[in-house]
């Protein structure tokens, strides 16, 4: 095919500066003008309302490497320097850092209270099962969704509803709290957690 056509027989240009209306109305017909700033204005542009879905996102991993035959790129590590840089020891997971949602927290600390044979006494009853009510007074009393080490919000830039997920450190704190306190929740209760 490429005896008949040449290589550089089409060739794009392309722009990546922000389309301006004028200009497209200059350069083609109304019709097709209009078709296209139609289309443009129904494009949402990254970043100016949040919106990630026509974004993309880049990762660049730095890794110290000996020999630097082996790097992709040289640098530096100067402290004088005006410009700082963050070393990370390691990089962070947030699927196996906070592999819980609130229905299986329950679940999870049902099972290992279960497999401890712990109860819990609530309003003067033996229970021997953590439910919804019992979750809300914890996540009050130990700030369970803005404390890191528990919870994080996983709700994307822009989205109403927040989405928590949660640490296994917060099965083991309510775990180990009623094994240390069975009447740890109507304790709380009496504080006012409700």
């Amino acid at each position: 095919m490429s005896n008949r056509i040449p290589e550089n027989y089409l060739n794009l240009s392309v722009k990546r500066d922000i389309i301006n209306d004028e200009v497209v109305r200059a350069k083609y017909s109304p019709e097709v003008a209009e078709r296209l700033l139609e289309l443009y204005n129904a494009a949402v542009i990254p970043g100016e309302d949040g919106s990630s879905r026509y974004a993309s996102y880049y990762e660049t991993s730095l890794i110290v490497v000996k020999n630097v035959e082996k790097a992709d790129l040289a640098v530096r590590i100067d402290k004088e320097a005006n410009v700082g840089i963050a070393i990370a020891k390691q990089t962070v997971d947030l699927q196996n850092k906070y592999p819980y949602t609130a229905r299986k927290v329950w679940e999870e600390v049902n099972r290992q209270l279960q497999k401890h044979g712990v109860t819990f006494n609530y309003r003067d009853r033996i229970q021997d099962k953590f439910n919804n009510h019992h979750w809300t007074i914890m996540v009050k009393f130990y700030n369970l969704k803005t404390d890191p080490r528990y919870g994080y919000n996983r709700a994307t830039k822009g989205e109403k509803a927040l989405s928590y997920v949660y640490s296994q450190q917060t099965v083991e704190l309510i775990v180990d709290s009623i094994r240390r306190n069975p009447h740890v929740l109507t304790d709380l209760l009496a504080k006012g957690f409700r």
